[in-house]
């Protein structure tokens, strides 16, 4: 049960971890692939 709640524990941080991760990057303007090309349709969002 102690083993469960752990787990749960750690994989609820790394999500929450992912979640602000892309908030401040859309904070800070930058696109969701991170790739900066240029003649990509998601250049211009």
């Amino acid at each position: 049960m102690l083993a469960t709640i752990i787990i749960f524990a750690l994989i609820a941080a790394y999500a929450g971890f992912i979640v602000i991760k892309g908030i401040r990057k859309l904070k800070r303007g930058e696109s969701g692939c991170g790739c900066g090309c240029s003649d990509c349709s998601k250049s211009s969002e």
